[in-house]
């Protein structure tokens, strides 16, 4: 079989699964998911919005964990293992495009991988202008101001004691300071303090 052939065969397979659209463009299969894919959206946004400094510094995690809060706890029951493995959820994309995948996969339920691609290719230019589907997730950038705790990982040994102002031997456990009295772990000034 040739190359073209194959091409054909996909072709041919995209023609049966087709959205429907309702009068105009609304409603129908297209307007649901377009629908639902929006209001997630502005969901999305709004997480992302509220947690700046984690979107920074680990965009792809808050994306993980939304779409297990978000989508997981829904009537819907998407993990996201399903999310990936059964709607091509990936999380190195930016969260409209993952949100399209979803949503589709509410919607569609659909049963192989061809199928939710075939939808996906309909759908990407039908969404919100505003959803930027297809547009690879922005690099996690540094903390210009690391914690305490952050930047005294590199340079102290684990183990490593020091005695406080506060007249407490504290140990650092190799991501924080432990008071050896109390056991609590040091306040944000005692932990700034014993890393000079």
């Amino acid at each position: 079989m040739r190359v073209n052939e194959i091409a054909g065969i996909d072709k041919k397979r995209y023609k049966d699964y087709r959205l429907t659209k309702g009068v105009s463009g609304k409603g129908g299969e297209v307007g649901d998911i377009a629908d639902m894919a929006k209001r997630h959206y502005d969901a999305w946004k709004r997480v992302v919005a509220n947690n700046k400094q984690i979107a920074q510094s680990n965009p792809e995690g808050l994306l993980k964990a939304w779409i297990e809060k978000f989508y997981g706890t829904s009537s819907a029951r998407v993990s996201l293992k399903k999310a990936e493995n059964e709607y091509g959820v990936n999380t190195k994309m930016k969260g409209a495009d993952a949100i399209l995948r979803i949503a589709i996969g509410i919607i569609m339920k659909p049963k192989t991988r061809v199928e939710i691609e075939a939808y996906y290719d309909q759908m990407k230019d039908k969404v919100d202008a505003s959803m930027e589907v297809g547009e690879a997730m922005p690099k996690a950038t540094q903390d210009p101001e690391p914690s305490a705790a952050q930047n005294q990982g590199s340079n102290i040994a684990k183990g490593t004691l020091k005695k406080a102002s506060d007249g407490d031997p504290y140990e650092w456990l190799g991501a924080q300071w432990q008071n050896m009295k109390t056991k609590k772990y040091a306040t944000k000034a005692v932990a700034q303090e014993l890393g000079k």
